[in-house]
């Protein structure tokens, strides 16, 4: 097994692509980009979420999300960008993608033809949008420009995802940085990257503001000098959180009430899928990583080994198996697997037991709820055993799974439930 260190200077000598597969207890893969060995800049999970297309110098790559094997050649942008990136979203199919490479025009690639389908470079207007999102349908698009046409105003738009004709448009104040786009369709959300940090929720529909005046981050804006990074909708949309130098701050979408307050500096956040969990990355004098942080019960969970390598980017995969994370600003593109519901067993929502482990021929699966399918993954994200529901041993609440025929090792115990995923590590040693 490599040392994460000594992995760094090897690839930085090389300059290759370089996937390496680990034994490390969550860690599936780690990668950086050949054309510029510190230009993984920006990525993001292809809805389901089985692939990931992210940055790589001046150009995209679409990623397998289990193995890190790059699927086709690289394509998309040849502009002088220098390889860096304002944005990346991806539409709710999982269809399209929106990128804006830096000090250039913005473009909309149909994401399995691997081409450009529409630009947005009506830059002589004032359209030069710094960050853009799909609406949660994916027939809209919304563009922020922090600076529209002067240095007073700054400018939102809702365009047609098809068309790109201009549907709304509002001038806002200038130098509001970010945006998202709440999953169920209401609201929309920007904010100030720097001095005084406002944050300001739109109504989806019409841009009008669903309060008189802004949140403010750390009840009176953050200081002079200091900064904000990235602005998150839950994925229902009844929590915004916002990361930033001054540390973390979740709201309650509808009441505007504070869920929880976390000081430090931070880079990004992103919320499990249920809501009951957030994780966001950090970057202290000492330390570095990300942590998991259960919101219901205001309490921090001690980060795994692999969180370490998540200090600058965190987000976590529709189907809440997987954490995309990124080590430095430009660095590597690592995944890991994050089990929110297995980090205090006993208080698991799912109340899921596995024993015994390690397993030898045989491992049970106690659940009060209902299974609709169980997979073992190995960690190269190949499934070495598939269990169908209607192939499932059962008695009562326990179901029996035969794994005299897979070789010893370390693997990924996925649970497919009615609404819900579950996923644990499981050791078969004979």
């Amino acid at each position: 097994m490599f040392k994460l260190k000594l992995l760094f200077v090897f690839v930085i000598i090389l300059t290759i692509p370089f996937i390496a597969h680990t034994e490390d207890e969550y860690l599936l893969w780690e990668t950086t980009c050949s054309d510029k060995p510190t230009n993984v800049s920006k990525m993001a999970f292809i809805p389901p979420g089985d692939r990931i297309l992210n940055t790589c110098g001046n150009k995209l790559q679409i990623r397998d999300a289990y193995t890190g094997e790059q699927i086709g050649e690289n394509f998309g942008n040849t502009h002088h960008n220098d390889g860096k990136w304002f944005d990346l979203d991806i539409s709710s199919d999982g269809k399209r993608a929106i990128v804006i490479p830096y000090n250039t025009y913005s473009e909309i690639y149909d994401v399995e033809a691997r081409k450009v389908d529409l630009i947005l470079n009506d830059v002589a207007n004032g359209f030069a949008p710094g960050q853009c999102k799909f609406s949660a349908d994916g027939s809209k698009i919304y563009a922020l420009n922090p600076l529209y046409q002067s240095v007073n105003d700054g400018c939102l738009w809702i365009l047609d995802s098809q068309t790109l004709e201009v549907i709304k448009q509002k001038i806002i104040h200038p130098e509001f940085d970010y945006l998202d786009v709440s999953k169920c369709g209401r609201y929309i959300a920007i904010a100030q990257k720097a001095y005084p940090g406002e944050v300001v929720i739109y109504d989806a529909e019409t841009l009008e503001p669903t309060i008189d005046k802004p949140l403010y981050w750390l009840n009176s804006g953050i200081d002079e000098g200091q900064a904000n990074f990235q602005l998150k909708f839950s994925h229902d949309g009844s929590m915004l959180g916002i990361a930033g130098d001054g540390g973390l701050r979740v709201w309650n979408t509808e009441s505007r009430e504070e869920v929880c307050q976390i000081p430090g500096n931070m880079k990004s956040l992103d919320f499990s899928q249920d809501g009951n969990y957030l994780i966001y990355s950090y970057i202290s004098h000492a330390h570095q990583g990300a942590i998991v942080y259960r919101i219901e019960k205001d309490e921090m969970i001690k980060t795994n080994e692999y969180l370490s390598h998540c200090s600058y980017y965190v987000e976590v995969s529709p189907d809440n198996s997987l954490i995309l994370g990124r080590v430095t600003e430009t660095m590597h593109a690592l995944m890991a697997q994050w089990e929110p519901s297995s980090i205090n067993t006993e208080e698991a929502e799912n109340n899921i037991k596995i024993s015994p482990i390690p397993g030898k021929d045989l491992i049970e699966v106690h659940c009060e709820d209902q299974i609709d399918q169980i997979d073992i993954i190995d960690l190269n994200g190949q499934i070495a055993m598939e269990y169908k529901k209607n192939d499932l041993a059962q008695s009562g609440n326990t179901y029996r799974l035969n794994i005299a025929t897979i070789p010893n090792g370390t693997y990924i115990l996925r649970i497919a439930l009615l609404n819900n995923f579950f996923t644990e590590k499981i050791i078969i040693k004979r």
